[in-house]
Formats: C-alpha cells, structure tokens, sequence
C-alpha cells in the first residue's frame, strides 16, 4: 500500500540514560559482593562490569549519587547487625563507583522489622539520606580510601 505510514501499535519505552554514582555493597569475608538489606530470598549478587537487576518482589535497587552520602550511610552502619530475615550477621561494606538508570518508582520493597522474613513496601523517607532508585546498576570500581 503506498502512501500510508507503517507504525507500531506497542510503544517503545525510551531508555533512562545510566547516570554515575555510588552502590554500597557487602561483602561477608568470601567476595562476594551482595545487597545490603534483602532477605535471602531476593538478595542479589554483584560483580564489576555486570549489569545488575532486581528480581521479582523487590526493587528498584538504591544507589548514592554522592560519594560522601555513601560515606556517611557506611560510616553510620558499619558492624552493626542488620535485621534482614536472616540470622543477625556482622556486614562488612564496600563502596563501588556504578553507572545507574534511574528509577521511574517511588519506593522499594525491604525487610520488615515486624516481621522477619517478609519483605514490605518501603517510601522513599525510610531510605537513608541521599538514597537514589536504580532499575539497573554496573559496579566500575572499588572506592579506594585516600
């Protein structure tokens, strides 16, 4: 048919340019670099140079977009037990330069100190300070100590 525009019915979603920023990370004495507050159940793993995404039920993933905001959050938590719905456990932190996309949500799913082992709704006020939401994260490189 000539003369007529071919079009999509199904709209593209423009993709959120990756922006820098700073995810903390722990890391239990073996390497493995895992977010921070998830239950086991929806704990993700990250490696350098690997596009990190959340799994059902949890989500967006929190980033810093300041160095010194991350600074602050691991100099405020670092060795104190978390409440995750898993046993206590001792967290030791890693701070890594990422690239981001920025998340569309306002708010996350995360443990629920009521109710260990479940996973809530959380806002965007329960979040540390300077907490950004990330639908995607690269980790770059390790945050070196001056």
């Amino acid at each position: 048919m000539t003369g007529f525009k071919s079009f999509s019915r199904s709209r593209r979603r423009e993709a959120a340019s990756a922006v820098p920023g700073f995810k903390v990370v722990k890391d239990l004495g073996d390497g493995v670099l895992r977010s921070i507050t998830a239950p086991m159940e929806s704990e993700l793993v990250y490696a350098v140079g690997v596009v990190t995404t959340p799994r059902d039920r949890s989500g967006p993933m929190c980033v810093f977009a300041e160095a010194v905001r991350a600074l602050q959050f691991v100099s405020a938590n670092e060795g104190l037990p978390q409440i995750t719905g898993e046993p206590l456990e001792v967290h030791h932190f890693r701070i890594f330069h990422c690239q981001y996309r920025p998340s569309r949500h306002q708010s996350v799913w995360g443990p629920s100190a009521k109710q260990p082992g479940r996973t809530i709704r959380m806002s965007l006020d329960s979040l540390p300070d300077g907490a950004a939401l990330a639908d995607e994260v690269t980790l770059t490189e390790e945050v070196k100590p001056r």
